[in-house]
């Protein structure tokens, strides 16, 4: 069984929608190329694919974030969550029974 692992991305739908309220991770990031990966991940991985969120971490796609934020890997001032949280969150959400992620 195979997980695919897409990214979110800086560009939010709080960015063009400021009012938006609470969306479902899969509807949140808006940048092109995020939008192609989740795309991607509905065709082939459907039901089998998270989004990795730098302050979240792995979300399901219809999990909902509450509003915008602006945290990122690259810039560690940012507060990014930790390899050791992603680590715990991969057993809690049952993504370490895949076999190729």
């Amino acid at each position: 069984m195979r997980l695919c692992v897409v990214p979110c991305g800086s560009l939010k739908i709080w960015d063009k929608y400021p009012n938006a309220g609470p969306t479902k991770a899969k509807d949140t990031y808006i940048g092109p190329f995020v939008k192609t990966c989740i795309e991607y991940a509905e065709k082939f991985y459907p039901g089998t694919y998270v989004i990795l969120s730098a302050k979240y971490g792995f979300l399901f796609p219809d999990e909902v974030i509450p509003g915008n934020y602006n945290v990122t890997f690259n810039d560690p001032s940012t507060d990014p969550i930790t390899i050791e949280e992603l680590r715990r969150q991969a057993e809690q959400k049952g993504l370490m029974k895949y076999d190729e992620i």
